[in-house]
């Protein structure tokens, strides 16, 4: 049997707006809003835009002559990203705008390659901020503040040049972003798969010099941001996760790292992310067959608590589009998958405003607990293998407990009502499953 605790006397943390989106709430061929709303969404990171809705959101496509008058309002094509941004704004969604570009699937690349004037690509960014936040070329007072540098210089698909030019492009951008408005929040790239792992000592050579080179690329890119000081307000990282336990592991490996460079303060953002099963057959060809199973949405809120437990302050699930095959929220008409009642179901989570010190979880079963002062809530996940779950709570003398189940069968439904007095609360949970509580005082 595992034992949780949910001590509601010890607040650890606020809620995190871990069920953010990639993209959204306007879509493709769909505006889901109340998607969005239903789902709790108030975090959204504008990458990839482009590829469902055409010229939006990246510089090539907003200032497509790099060799024009970076002043000059009539060289910027503004009319879809209004479009998409204009849709987070009247939905009170915070936007992240990841400035830069992302997959291009041409070879040789056409607009993901590296700017060939630094400062004029940061004045750039600069301007659309400007038509964003202060109005300029019949612009916006939208209040913009999260600004990250590029996607995944880490990968050579998004920065294709020597790593030490990408730190020389951070350290010039962000200072001069800052310059501009010192209110404004900016971060780095979005590191692919976190801190890497590892290799085992007879990994081939290629494998091991890989891990040199980004573990270098790791280090060298903070070193170079203490001693130059420049912006650094959130980092940024990415994962793609099988179970909750490789999340935690990659999230160590990134706190480890910024406590290593004394930034343990600075916020961690997870930029990018799934539950999905990222594995390669013969071909090189992804696995995506058990994205929009119950075992990945059980995932998904398993990896949410993680992060939540981890001080992680926003996350960005990849893709809210529902023609991507990375998407697992929902059909073009909007017909729900289980992924999108594990979104709904941390919502719930994040009522309580203020998450609870909590004991017991193991890398099978994880909880997180939450309390407004007027209800509580539980979240409980099973991933791995059927469990017995006692749950104590502690701070609380009696409550009224709703029940909110997930599983192949049942998505985040009230499946039972009962009421809490002191005992424990014995949870039997099948494998790929999770509990809401729901607790009214």
């Amino acid at each position: 049997m595992v034992r949780l605790t949910a001590d509601f006397t010890e607040k650890v943390r606020p809620m995190g707006k871990i069920n953010g989106m990639n993209n959204g709430p306007l879509l493709t061929f769909y505006d889901a809003a109340e998607e969005f709303k239903e789902m709790g969404v108030d975090f959204v990171r504008f990458h990839e835009t482009h590829s469902p809705l055409g010229k939006c959101i990246e510089i090539p496509f907003v200032f497509p002559d790099f060799d024009a008058d970076e002043y000059d309002e009539n060289n910027y094509y503004f009319d879809e990203t209004d479009a998409v941004i204009k849709a987070a704004v009247d939905n009170s969604i915070e936007i992240m705008y990841r400035f830069g570009m992302g997959t291009e699937g041409t070879l040789p690349k056409i607009f993901c390659i590296i700017p060939k004037d630094y400062a004029k690509w940061a004045r750039i960014c600069i301007q659309i901020l400007k038509h964003y936040n202060d109005g300029w070329a019949n612009g916006f007072h939208y209040g913009i503040k999260l600004c990250e540098i590029w996607n995944e210089a880490d990968l050579y698909d998004y920065w294709r040049g020597e790593r030490s030019e990408y730190i020389k492009f951070y350290c010039i951008v962000s200072k001069m972003i800052k310059e501009y408005d010192p209110t404004l929040r900016v971060g780095s790239t979005g590191f692919a798969f976190g801190i890497p792992d590892v290799p085992a000592p007879d990994a081939p050579d290629n494998v091991k010099e890989n891990y040199k080179s980004r573990y270098d690329f790791f280090h060298n890119y903070l070193e170079a941001v203490i001693e130059t000081k420049s912006p650094l307000d959130f980092f940024a990282w990415h994962c793609y996760v099988y179970r909750s336990s490789a999340c935690v592991k990659r999230i160590e490996g990134i706190l480890d790292l910024l406590r290593e460079y004394g930034l343990e303060n600075i916020e961690n953002i997870n930029t990018e992310w799934g539950p999905i099963t990222l594995h390669h057959d013969a071909k090189g060809v992804w696995d995506m067959s058990q994205h929009d199973t119950i075992k990945s949405a059980i995932t998904f809120l398993a990896s949410m608590i993680v992060m939540q437990n981890y001080g992680t302050t926003k996350a960005a699930y990849y893709d809210a589009d529902p023609r991507g095959a990375f998407c697992g929220l929902y059909e073009y008409d909007g017909t729900r998958k289980h992924s999108f009642y594990s979104a709904k179901a941390f919502s719930m989570l994040r009522k309580g405003e203020m998450e609870c010190k909590t004991e017991g979880q193991t890398d099978n079963v994880r909880i997180c607990a939450s309390y407004n002062g007027e209800k509580a809530y539980v979240a409980v996940t099973c991933e791995e293998a059927e469990e017995e779950v006692s749950l104590k709570l502690l701070g609380l003398e009696k409550a009224k407990v709703n029940y909110y189940f997930i599983d192949e069968t049942h998505n985040l439904e009230l499946v039972r009502k009962g009421s809490f007095s002191g005992r424990a609360i014995n949870l039997k949970m099948p494998r790929d499953s999770a509990y809401i509580l729901e607790l009214e005082l």
